[in-house]
């Protein structure tokens, strides 16, 4: 048997039809545009969520953050009071160290 040649408008296009109809383009671009900014809007949630969940974890591991500058300067003291003391060998009488660039330099 022989097949029925497919007509052209009905057969392999027959899925894009919808885009011959009036007004069919502003529809796709309005929906396009309505799902970009569904994703938009939860990519910034999910960005705010992460920004808040960072601050929480932060505040159980520091502690609240006046909490924690109070208590910085003691840890400063403190652990500065573990280093050892160095005793200088610098003259304190000495001229100040002025670099000069030598006439004799053969560059």
């Amino acid at each position: 048997m022989m097949k029925k040649p497919e007509d052209p408008i009905t057969g392999e296009f027959s899925e894009f039809m919808w885009m011959a109809e009036d007004g069919a383009e502003e529809g796709l671009e309005q929906q396009v545009e309505e799902e970009m900014e569904l994703i938009e809007q939860d990519f910034l949630e999910a960005m705010f969520d992460d920004l808040l969940r960072e601050e929480d974890e932060r505040e159980s591991y520091y502690g609240p953050p006046d909490e924690y500058h109070d208590q910085q300067p003691n840890a400063m003291l403190s652990w500065s009071m573990q280093l050892p003391k160095i005793e200088s060998q610098l003259n304190p009488n000495a001229p100040e160290f002025v670099p000069r660039v030598s006439q004799n330099a053969g560059c």
